[in-house]
């Protein structure tokens, strides 16, 4: 019965990810318009710090692309996912309220909440052995690429640069 299961989950793992993002938006836009659109508030401090580091994720990214091409597009759709499913959740339970401003009222509490997710995702990876305090600042900076990268809350609209 388990083998069935680890087939299974390998045939859904592959499914998973041959689906199109639908979201395939390649506009620029401008970070700070981003972080104001989505009132994030205490979470900027850590863009700030962290958000620096989008240079040496994006030459991870493609390193691990060519090895493995589609990584970089799996991972933004991990991102993706996490945010949508955490952003359903804030929604489900602010019924009668514009999604856009329950988002912008809880956005430092959605990026919290992602971060955690893949903090936890990561611990029960059978791949992960080490200390996770040491690597929070690591974690920490992904998060914020995904951000800038429109992954994690709403871009703006009609941003142009």
């Amino acid at each position: 019965m388990q083998q069935f299961y680890l087939i299974l989950q390998k045939f859904i793992a592959k499914i998973v990810s041959n689906i199109e993002d639908v979201e395939n938006d390649t506009n620029f836009y401008n970070i700070e318009n981003k972080i104001q659109y989505n009132k994030l508030d205490t979470f900027v401090y850590l863009l700030n710090q962290y958000g620096t580091y989008g240079g040496q994720i994006d030459e991870l990214y493609e390193e691990h692309d060519k090895l493995r091409p589609g990584v970089k597009k799996q991972i933004f759709k991990y991102f993706k996912t996490k945010y949508l499913l955490e952003k359903q959740k804030i929604l489900s339970t602010t019924k009668n309220n514009d999604p856009l401003s329950v988002i912008r009222k809880e956005s430092d509490n959605i990026m919290r909440s992602v971060f955690e997710v893949f903090k936890d995702d990561l611990k029960k990876s059978n791949n992960f052995k080490g200390d996770m305090e040491d690597i929070d600042s690591c974690l920490l900076a992904i998060i914020c690429h995904a951000f800038i990268n429109c992954k994690i809350l709403e871009k703006p609209p009609n941003d142009n640069r």
